[in-house]
């Protein structure tokens, strides 16, 4: 839980930090959303996928 939650309040810091204004509480809205749908799910897999990229590239090098 711990690791969703640094995920979407991530998502939500790099969102505030864009140069552009989000003006819309509905697109923040909207943002958030779309990041937890797509990200969390994956987030898992993803862990695995970048370890097991950063072993090859290791292996290759």
């Amino acid at each position: 839980m711990k690791n969703r939650t640094n995920l979407a309040g991530h998502g939500f810091t790099i969102l505030k930090s864009s140069p552009i204004h989000w003006a819309s509480t509905r697109i923040e809205k909207t943002y958030i959303a779309a990041y937890t749908i797509h990200f969390v799910p994956i987030a898992t897999f993803n862990l695995w996928a970048f370890q097991t990229i950063r072993v090859c590239y290791y292996k290759i090098w």
